[in-house]
């Protein structure tokens, strides 16, 4: 399976089980270091293609927590860190709340 896959999949399973277990969202890199340890999956171990670790950014959007997950691409440089990088790329971006919603109803 592809990296970014793999990555995708881990975290689409760690953010049901979190929200199964608790009821609540994961919002931070620890809780979602933590859930996807307990699954067997080691975010700091998570790859790009190019073989450098991904960025996970939470926020808010509406109604619903957000997280996205980002390659630095080729160049292993993530834009806005001081230095000129265009190859970024979004490996997956979820609202939490839909996540969850699809779920249930299917």
């Amino acid at each position: 399976m592809a990296p970014a896959r793999r990555a995708h999949r881990a975290i689409e399973r760690a953010l049901w089980a979190h929200h199964t277990r608790t009821g609540g969202f994961i919002r931070d890199l620890e809780t979602l270091r933590n859930e996807l340890r307990a699954r067997g999956t080691d975010w700091d171990a998570l790859r790009d293609p190019w073989g450098h670790a991904y960025r996970a950014s939470f926020g808010i959007e509406r109604r619903n927590y957000t997280i996205e997950v980002t390659s630095a691409g080729p160049d292993g440089i993530f834009k806005g860190t001081g230095k000129e990088s265009y190859d970024d790329a979004v490996v997956g971006s979820r609202a939490q709340v839909a996540a969850v919603d699809r779920r249930l109803v299917h």
